[in-house]
């Protein structure tokens, strides 16, 4: 028994130095940082999967689509910016929408467009707009509605009166 208590000792002993040994390398400094930079590369590239809803081929309803994004600091802006590149299904938002600002107030976002977000389009492009935003923003735990804004002002499309926060509607997915 103490023959084996000796062995095993001795053996992790051993892996221990060649372990010790094997991660301390070469200690000289020749000026170069090059191995550093990849592994910053590595660690900012983390993805994340999140769930955006775009517009089915007929611009009827809308498809679930999971993609993995980069992990963003401000992952609102990322969500509208995905929301933009609808690849392979329908476009939902004007190609000239952009996000000036947002505000969160408990579980309602509130996100405030400029001027080229107004240009929906008619009511089934502005349902299928306002629906994919919605949906997409209450997949994140945080948000339960969202209020729409253009230029600091309650979005007023001619088809619908948004003066109260939007919540999820499930009967705008079409589902697989």
């Amino acid at each position: 028994m103490t023959r084996k208590k000796l062995f095993l000792g001795a053996l992790f002993l051993v892996l221990s130095m060649i372990f010790f040994v094997g991660c301390t390398g070469n200690s000289t400094d020749n000026g170069s940082n090059q191995s550093q930079e990849p592994v910053q590369e590595q660690l900012s590239e983390e993805a994340i999967q999140v769930v955006l809803y775009f517009a089915d081929q007929e611009a009827e309803y809308l498809n679930r689509v999971e993609r993995e994004i980069e992990e963003q600091e401000d992952l609102i802006r990322a969500l509208f910016e995905e929301l933009k590149k609808p690849g392979e299904y329908g476009a939902v938002l004007p190609t000239d929408a952009e996000l000036i600002d947002y505000t969160i107030e408990g579980k309602i976002l509130s996100l405030n467009f400029n001027e080229g977000f107004a240009n929906l389009g008619g009511s089934a492009s502005e349902f299928l707009a306002i629906n994919a935003i919605v949906n997409t923003f209450t997949e994140l735990p945080d948000y339960d509605a969202v209020s729409f804004y253009v230029e600091n002002e309650m979005l007023e499309t001619g088809h619908n009166a948004y003066d109260q926060p939007v919540t999820r509607n499930e009967n705008a997915i079409q589902f697989q």
